[in-house]
This record gives structure tokens, C-alpha cells and sequence, in this order.
């Protein structure tokens, strides 16, 4: 009696029907999904594994089985500029989601993004940048009706203290 429901997050491409109803029958009222963009080009540039169609099938997947559904967003993936921003935000208002994260890029220590930064083949968002690019987000998808319930990474002791970051717009208090 002390758990009303689960909440996870997972890969579009891992949602199918059968799965959701065991999901459902099992207690999970909320699946989270790792949209990420709504790019395909930046999709395939990320490695995410997923594309576009995935992620539209899936939604429609979940809000048919009655589960709140949720999308992550990540501003500031390679390749990232205002048109493409724009355009994730009109498909991600298409998806009809009850709630968002928004989680502008940021580039860890031992990934090929790190690596990426330090051939200069990547660039991150500035704070100021990533603010802008997030601000957007937020208000184009509440106007479309999804609560954006997060902006920014948790804040942790190794980020707060310089530790694992190689660059990107990270501020405790984002």
C-alpha cells in the first residue's frame, strides 16, 4: 500500500503494445522517453538508435494505453541550430505529451562527445545559449499543453565541483 505508481524512462524504440500492457497491469502510470531531438539527421549523428517514426509510434503507444506520457529533450545535440529547434519543438508539440524534461547538452569526461569537443568538431552551448535554446522549449510546449517539469541537470557533487564535465552550459541552479 505505500507504492501508488511507477514511473520509468526508456528508449522509444523499446515501447510495444504487448510490453505496455504488462506495464500497465504491473503499476507503471508514467514512461518517460528519451526523445531527445526530433531531428533524424541529429538522431543518427548522436548514435541514439531510434528515429523520428519510433519516437511518434511510441507516444501514440502509451497515451493509448492510458499511461501519462513523458519526453526528454536535449537542446544543444550536434547540428543543433534555431531551425532545427524550432522544428523538434512543433513535432514534440505534435506528440501531445503530458510532461517534459528538458536537459540542454552537456559533455561528460570518456565520451565520444568529450572527444569530439577536443578535436573541435563540436562546439556546446554557452549558459546563455542553452538558457535561450531551453526557454523556447518550455514555452512553445506549456502553450501546446505539455508541463515541462524539469529544466537542467540534477545537480550533484562532482558536476557542482568541476568533476566530469568537459563543457556545456552546467549551472547548479539551471
Amino acid at each position: 500500500g505505500w507504492i501508488r505508481d511507477i514511473r520509468i524512462s526508456t528508449r522509444p524504440d523499446a515501447i510495444c503494445i504487448e510490453r505496455l500492457q504488462e506495464l500497465y497491469a504491473a503499476g507503471v502510470r508514467t514512461i518517460e522517453l528519451g526523445v531527445q531531438t526530433l531531428n533524424g539527421s541529429m538522431l543518427i549523428d548522436a548514435k541514439r538508435g531510434h528515429t523520428v517514426k519510433d519516437v511518434e509510434l511510441a507516444c501514440a503507444h502509451i497515451r493509448k494505453q492510458g499511461i501519462t506520457l513523458g519526453i526528454q529533450l536535449l537542446p544543444g545535440l550536434p547540428g543543433e541550430t534555431w531551425q532545427t529547434l524550432l522544428e523538434t519543438a512543433v513535432r514534440a508539440g505534435r506528440l501531445q505529451a503530458d510532461i517534459c524534461r528538458i536537459y540542454p547538452v552537456l559533455v561528460i569526461e570518456d565520451t565520444e562527445l568529450a572527444d569530439r569537443v577536443r578535436q573541435g568538431r563540436y562546439t556546446p552551448l554557452t549558459i546563455e545559449e542553452a538558457v535561450a535554446y531551453s526557454a523556447f522549449l518550455k514555452t512553445y510546449l506549456e502553450k501546446q499543453g505539455t508541463e515541462v517539469i524539469r529544466v537542467g541537470l540534477q545537480s550533484t557533487e562532482d558536476f557542482d565541483a568541476g568533476r566530469g564535465i568537459v563543457g556545456g552550459p552546467y549551472a547548479p541552479a539551471f
